[in-house]
């Protein structure tokens, strides 16, 4: 397995706050406009999974596998070209403040990783960047 890992963001949030908003995945409702129209369409949800068509890939899904109350929500993708998954793990820094990280690990062969590593790595940077926007 390959890893990706995003440098940790900081919110102005506790864990709990911080979890029951990226737990749910309806949530997503408050992210539509800031998502690229031109690069993610049809964006489909339910609180268990997120489904959008991306370019040149198709459609993916992703659903929830994992929920540890203010620690870790973990993902798979499903319907996706290679096997990957990916978590957001968070930890409280002080009482109003929770640091998240996006790791992302992916079953890559090395043809595969040398072209996907790179967009993948940005892919994960930018969930980080947005993460603290959700709260804005």
């Amino acid at each position: 397995m390959t890893n990706f890992e995003s440098q940790p963001t900081l919110i102005h949030r506790n864990p709990e706050e911080v979890y029951n908003l990226f737990s749910d995945l309806t949530n997503l409702k408050h992210l539509l406009h800031k998502l690229p129209a031109d690069k993610i369409q049809d964006l489909e949800y339910t609180a268990d999974t997120c489904s959008f068509s991306i370019s040149p890939v198709g459609k993916v899904e992703f659903r929830v596998t994992e929920r540890i109350p203010f620690e870790r929500i973990r993902f798979a993708a499903e319907n996706a070209p290679v096997d990957i998954d990916f978590r957001i793990d968070l930890l409280k820094q002080q009482e109003n403040e929770t640091v998240c990280q996006i790791v992302a690990e992916a079953d890559l062969n090395p043809f595969i990783k040398a072209m996907v590593a790179k967009p993948v790595q940005e892919v994960v940077d930018k969930i980080a960047e947005s993460l603290p926007l959700m709260f804005k």
